[in-house]
């Protein structure tokens, strides 16, 4: 049986000291690694983010196993370390490559010097990625170059996973499911939706003209009986799990959805904790955020971004801030604990418009003090513009950059996910620091 390795790709400066929270299980990962098992191979995860693993030690192991094929993801922030493994692997291992990322640089990774066939893969692999290791000659690629072909999974492809409810995961292959959440529970994590029906210019899941005119992007859900099926399974191989984390872009996309939520985890009898948009709660009666909190909604992941109105507008972040303070009010009264994400820096942001972010964020602040039920923290960035947004589209025109890795890398071993790179505001990088700093 052919054996294939599934890569994890790390991050440079890992030191294995990242918080829990940041370690999860690379969910897409598992689900390839089911159709690849399906099709008669044999899978192992090398989870290189997990155990913060050099990328000498990812070649190394490599090289020395010798499987017959390789997966790797590739992230904005990673490039380099990707391009480093994948042309030191030997030349007889087939090697895939994918990522939300790959839409963008798809044409950069092409020109890397691999030694073995290397397959590029533009969209979801669940079901192109076994067809290529098995025969991709019978795949149509849309651009070639040597032994390396890049391939795009379109809306209507033959390998576009247009149902999510059909879609099983692997999941034996992680040793970090479940893991003690910050709450101290026991936590398993699932995804039953892909991409978000708002078109944030920084974000890229955006169902933006940008993402739609690629022809990869379309909404999807899974249906409440699967997911009902799938935490099923997943009791019944870790019982002792407490809690689920949803890992969708958008969880609680709108009303529908969170009747839904309510349904599912009122029969589970399991907390949760996911994603939320502020208009999701536009049409909530008192009553149906008491539901929430009765289902097991023990935290929602807000992106909050910015308090700048005039910045919001200019990110398409749809949403009123006088609502969202509303709406915060109403989830910490009930005992919802929130998360919200920060972003200072956006292009030309002025000084003006981060002082208005830190009042909102001293106002949120301010409500948790007044109710003491519901606990606030947040997740603070710099702005950076990530593959596959409007805004890096934007920053690759405006600076006529020729590479498309606007030379990313990582702050420090302490800060995992900050990255290091050009100040795009208009304020001094020391402003700038100040504002994330006082934030946190």
């Amino acid at each position: 049986m052919k054996k294939i390795i599934l890569i994890n790709s790390p991050l440079d400066n890992m030191d294995g000291n990242m918080e829990k929270e940041d370690s999860i299980p690379p969910l897409g990962l598992g689900y390839i690694a089911y159709e690849l098992e399906k099709n008669g191979f044999k899978t192992e995860l090398l989870d290189g983010f997990n155990k913060a693993l050099s990328k000498e030690q990812i070649v190394n192991k490599i090289n020395l196993e010798m499987p017959y094929a390789v997966t790797i993801n590739i992230f904005t922030s990673n490039m380099d370390l990707v391009k480093d493994i994948v042309q030191n692997i030997d030349s007889n291992i087939k090697i895939v490559i994918g990522g939300l990322v790959v839409k963008d640089i798809a044409e950069e990774i092409i020109t890397w010097n691999v030694k073995g066939e290397l397959s590029i893969v533009i969209g979801e692999g669940e079901y192109i990625v076994p067809q290529l290791l098995l025969d991709r000659d019978k795949v149509e690629d849309i651009s070639k170059q040597e032994n390396k072909r890049i391939y795009k999974v379109g809306i209507e492809s033959d390998y576009f996973p247009k149902d999510l409810s059909s879609l099983k995961i692997k999941r034996k292959l992680f040793e970090n499911e479940p893991q003690k959440n910050k709450y101290g529970q026991e936590e398993a994590y699932i995804v039953s939706s892909r991409g978000c029906p708002y078109k944030c210019s920084f974000c890229g899941a955006a169902n933006n003209s940008y993402n739609k005119e690629i022809g990869i992007f379309k909404i999807r859900y899974s249906n409440k009986e699967s997911i009902l099926e799938e935490i099923k399974e997943l009791k019944a191989l870790h019982p002792e799990v407490q809690s689920i984390r949803i890992l969708d872009d958008l969880f609680l996309s709108n009303i529908k959805k969170v009747d839904e939520a309510i349904q599912i985890f009122k029969e589970t009898g399991l907390e949760w904790r996911a994603m939320a948009h502020s208009n999701t709660f536009l049409k909530f009666t008192d009553e149906k955020f008491k539901d929430l909190k009765e289902s097991g909604c023990k935290e929602l992941f807000i992106g909050i971004e910015s308090g700048c109105e005039d910045t919001l507008k200019r990110i398409k972040k749809e949403r009123k801030n006088s609502d969202l303070l509303i709406h915060l009010e109403k989830l910490l009264k009930n005992g919802i604990n929130i998360k919200g994400y920060f972003i200072y820096g956006f292009p030309n942001e002025e000084k003006e418009n981060m002082d208005k972010t830190y009042e909102f964020f001293k106002k949120i602040e301010n409500i948790q003090l007044k109710y003491k039920k519901g606990k606030f923290e947040t997740s603070v960035f710099g702005y950076r513009p990530y593959h596959g947004t409007e805004l890096y589209q934007e920053a690759i025109e405006k600076n006529n950059l020729e590479s498309k890795s606007l030379g990313l890398a990582h702050i420090s071993k302490k800060e995992s996910f900050n990255l290091n790179i050009k100040n795009y505001s208009n304020v001094s990088d020391e402003e700038l620091e100040s504002f994330i700093k006082k934030t946190k």
